[in-house]
Order: C-alpha cells, then structure tokens, then sequence
C-alpha cells in the first residue's frame, strides 16, 4: 500500500459577480494526477485566508479512462464545505463508484461566491490524503499494431505486440486495463488485453496468455475492462499484454493493423 499525503497548496482566488447574483462553479486543482488503481477514499482539508465577502467550496476530483490531456468534468459533489469562513475537514469520502473504470484521478475544490455582494476573494488552500492499494504496472504509448494471425484461416489465434515486466503476483488481486484504438483502421483488426503468470521464473513462463475479462476492441474510441479478479494461486510471477488479429484473412499482401494508446493497473483488495 501507498500511503499520499500531499502538499498543503494555496492560491488567490476570485468570484466575480452583480449584487445579489451567485458566481457560477470555479474549480482550482490541488495535486497532480495520481493512479485511480486501487484508490478508494480520501480525506481533505480546505482554508481561507484574507477573505474578502463570502465563498462556498466543495471537495471535487476529475478523473481521466486514460489519457491526462483528455479528462472527464471534474466531479463536484463528493464534499460540502460549505460556507468556507476560515477552515474544513471533510469525512473519510468514498472514490470508489466516481474512479469506476477510470485509470487516473486528481483533487481539487470547486468555489463560488456566495449571493452577498459583488464578488468574493480569499487566499484558498487544501490538502489531501489517501491510501493507495493499486498501482499501475504498464503504458503503451501511441503504437500501430499490426496483425499477421487471423481466426478463419492458418496460422490462426492472437500475436502478442506488447507486455509490461513481470510483477509479483502477491500485488495483483485485480487488473484494470483502459484502450484507445485509433480511427486508422486497416482491414479488420481486433485487440484484447491478456496476462501470463510464471510460477518459479520468469525465463520459463507456465502458459499461454489468458485473456483478461472477455472484451475485445475493433475500432476507435475508448474502452475499459473494469477489474478483473485473476486466479494466481500458487504463482509467483504475472505480466501483462496486448494482443491483435485479424477476424477475416487478410487480402493477399497486407497486413490489418490500428494504432493503440493502452494503460494497465493492479490493486490488492
């Protein structure tokens, strides 16, 4: 287990608006992204300082399936503040229905002025805290993968176009696995995550890949396996993998093939 506490992280904000009128939601990150494996519940801090009319904050996180520089809305409702005058703590919040499927989180407070006056200013500033009981374990960058196996036909089955290291099995009780397939789709390519265990050393793996859940990816856009729970009693050793093939034979002299962004992670329970 990770245990995060992160830096207390002030800044000055302000919350315009006419006589009467409640500012629409603001919302300043606190923390960087963190792996949303195994992430569970949070705790946090709020402060106001030199406060100028009157602010209402709440707890909220934005969450990313798997790329930071595409994220989702900030989630806003996980905490009430409420009208902040000089400092907060929230309950031990629950994450575990908001980070469903999703392979990154990071913290934040939302802020508004309240309906007194013209607008709102104060020094705010928050702090978090967590357990982490996941990690990630692998990201594929952006790759063309190719297939040159394909189901109708010989040499039939799944090639396996990348892996993360070998893992310790003791750590993985669940995987998460999050996808991104391109829209430059040749042919008609199919992808799906796998793992293979090793029980004494990884020279010498047990198997063949297992599939991971039973999802498979086509064509563009994102997706998730959720998490998976892995039968690894009595192994040492697991990695995991992406795999590709063609679900028709290839036309002769080509290959089906689709870029792949991917992220895998794993939680104790």
């Amino acid at each position: 287990m990770k245990r995060v506490l992160t830096s207390f992280d002030s800044r000055r904000v302000t919350s315009l608006g006419t006589s009467g009128v409640q500012q629409s939601d603001s919302v300043e990150a606190l923390t960087d992204w963190f792996p949303a494996v195994g992430l569970d519940e949070a705790k946090a801090i709020v402060y106001t300082g030199q406060n100028i009319g009157s602010m209402s904050c709440n707890f909220a996180v934005q969450t990313a399936v798997l790329r930071t520089d595409a994220p989702d809305a900030w989630s806003t409702s996980l905490f009430s503040f409420g009208n902040v005058a000089f400092q907060s703590c929230t309950s031990e919040v629950s994450l575990t229905g908001t980070l469903t499927n999703k392979m990154w989180a990071r913290f934040g407070v939302l802020y508004r002025k309240n309906t007194t006056g013209t607008y709102a200013q104060a020094d705010l500033g928050g702090q978090v805290s967590f357990v982490s009981r996941g990690m990630l374990v692998g990201q594929m960058p952006t790759t063309m993968l190719y297939a040159d196996t394909w189901v109708n036909s010989n040499p039939g089955g799944w090639a396996t176009r990348w892996s993360t290291d070998w893992v310790p099995a003791e750590w993985c009780d669940k995987v998460r696995a999050a996808i991104e397939l391109g829209h430059d789709v040749t042919g008609t390519p199919e992808v799906r995550f796998v793992y293979q265990t090793a029980t004494y050393r990884t020279s010498n793996p047990d198997s063949n890949w297992v599939a991971v859940g039973a999802s498979t990816w086509t064509a563009g856009g994102t997706g998730y396996t959720g998490d998976v729970a892995l039968s690894l009693s009595g192994k040492m050793w697991v990695r995991f993998g992406v795999q590709i093939r063609s679900t028709d034979a290839p036309t002769a002299g080509t290959l089906d093939g689709v870029s792949v962004t991917a992220a895998i992670g794993v939680r104790r329970t």
